[in-house]
């Protein structure tokens, strides 16, 4: 799995072990299309047993405490400032998206990284 940066967001790529690859604007869309495109070859994923009910922001990790711990570090690395870390939350929370489009660098993320 890999995340790119595309002209209008990220591009969500998964590959899979014999090769092929799909991509997205959203981590879904990626998982979705190479589910379809691989079948029953992606359940069984690098020796592990993928369910088809795993969506692809779990597939990437956005569910994972450590991995948004990581990513808020990047983007107060990014922006040269500590990384509040209500922002998250509160977006998380249902605060208005279009406040975090403008205060971090990686905002498209940020739905992505909700539990």
């Amino acid at each position: 799995m890999e995340i790119h940066e595309g002209l209008k967001g990220p591009v969500f790529v998964v590959t899979s072990p014999d090769g092929d690859s799909c991509s997205g604007q959203t981590p879904d869309i990626a998982w979705d299309a190479i589910q379809k495109k691989s079948c029953s070859r992606v359940k069984n994923w690098h020796g592990k047993r993928f369910s088809s009910k795993i969506n692809g922001g779990e597939l990437f990790g956005f569910g994972n405490p450590l991995v948004q711990k990581l990513l808020r570090e990047l983007v107060a690395n990014v922006n040269g400032t500590a990384e509040r870390s209500s922002r998250l939350s509160t977006f998380c929370n249902g605060t208005d998206k279009k406040e975090h489009e403008t205060s971090t660098a990686f905002p498209k993320l940020l739905p992505y990284m909700c539990n």
